[in-house]
């Protein structure tokens, strides 16, 4: 079986699982008004993966399929960044299933975009910005549960730079 064929029957088997274990839910099946989300924007479907490590079964299976994924789709990635909190098992996963190396970014209180990161960290103190080794050159995919709005995986991508520029300097 190709790796489309194989990558296409996985994707259905994980949508059944997850909508089976309510963690996609539908304006028909489980609320007739759907769903405001934190964007605004409104939505018939509300997609909530944040239980998925309570469903061993189907956390190995979405973990073993997205580390299969990055070796087949971007075999020059070498480090995957789990973003705070959500991605954060999921990369772990990913690492464990693919044999890939991982880290996380850390919650930052109140920041919300590049720029309130840039204007945060000026306090941050002395904790890492991002769990985990990180070195020049390294290819990384970040890793998060899912995507309304971009701005927290912009904050991820600035943590990176950031850890990057200070272990390299």
């Amino acid at each position: 079986m190709s790796w489309a064929e194989e990558k296409r029957q996985a994707a259905g088997e994980i949508l059944r699982l997850l909508y089976e274990n309510r963690m996609i839910r539908t304006f028909f099946r489980d609320k007739r008004e759907g769903w405001t989300l934190i964007s605004g924007l409104y939505s018939p479907l509300y997609i909530q993966l944040r239980p998925l490590v309570s469903y061993p079964v189907v956390f190995e299976k979405v973990c073993r399929v997205m580390a299969r994924m990055l070796r087949e789709e971007a075999p020059e990635i070498n480090k995957i960044i789990g973003i705070a909190m959500a991605g954060v098992p999921i990369a772990a996963g990913m690492a464990l299933a693919g044999g890939i190396p991982a880290g996380f970014t850390r919650k930052m209180e109140n920041v919300k975009s590049p720029e309130s990161f840039r204007k945060a960290i000026s306090s941050y103190g002395e904790h890492s910005l991002l769990e985990g080794e990180l070195a020049a050159g390294d290819n990384i995919a970040l890793v998060d549960d899912l995507v309304t709005r971009f701005d927290s995986k912009l904050v991820a991508l600035e943590q990176v730079k950031g850890t990057v520029l200070v272990s390299c300097s």
